[in-house]
């Protein structure tokens, strides 16, 4: 099996890279292969909205993205986190889900397994669970992932504060492990 991780934060080793590495780790105990991509440390064109991926049957911007799409095909599961900044997923993520349009529009998602890890500084568990039911449903149910798990640390405003509350680095390994 083959397990991707995509990190959204801008913080290279935060609480967001913790949890989605927590994920990986549980899935290589039971012999997954896995690789992790830091968008933040990517080149990737923001979409253009101009359609030559639905003239040609892919994006015209030849950068980082590229890596990505290959790993998505190749890949058994996609596990994508991102912090909640303003109640929304990162910059940096939004760049990845809008380039996301090229693929559904061509080769497709093929039900690739996803789990998402969501962090929020907030200790309102509630506070964003609309926002991230709605992610689920209408973006990546719609991109045609098979959501199998998710995450949703709350209260986390440091990676510090994962030692404190280890439950969530504990669930993150349980769902990594139960791939």
């Amino acid at each position: 099996m083959k397990v991707t991780g995509i990190v959204g934060s801008p913080r290279k080793d935060g609480s967001t890279s913790e949890l989605v590495s927590a994920v990986l780790a549980g899935a290589e105990s039971n012999g997954a292969e896995t690789q992790t991509f830091n968008l933040n440390e990517l080149d990737i064109t923001p979409c253009q909205s101009c359609y030559y991926c639905k003239e040609n049957g892919k994006c015209k911007y030849e950068d980082d993205y590229v890596e990505i799409v290959k790993a998505l095909d190749e890949s058994d599961v996609f596990v994508i986190g991102s912090p909640v900044y303003f109640g929304e997923v990162t910059a940096q993520l939004k760049h990845f889900i809008d380039r996301l349009y090229s693929v559904v529009n061509n080769q497709g998602i093929n039900n690739t397994k996803l789990v998402l890890v969501h962090v929020q500084a907030n200790p309102d568990a509630s506070l964003y669970e609309g926002y991230i039911e709605h992610q689920k449903n209408m973006l990546y149910g719609y991109c045609g992932f098979d959501i199998v798990d998710s995450i949703q640390a709350y209260g986390i405003p440091e990676k510090e504060d994962l030692s404190t509350n280890k439950t969530f680095l504990e669930k993150a390994k349980e769902i990594g492990s139960n791939l």
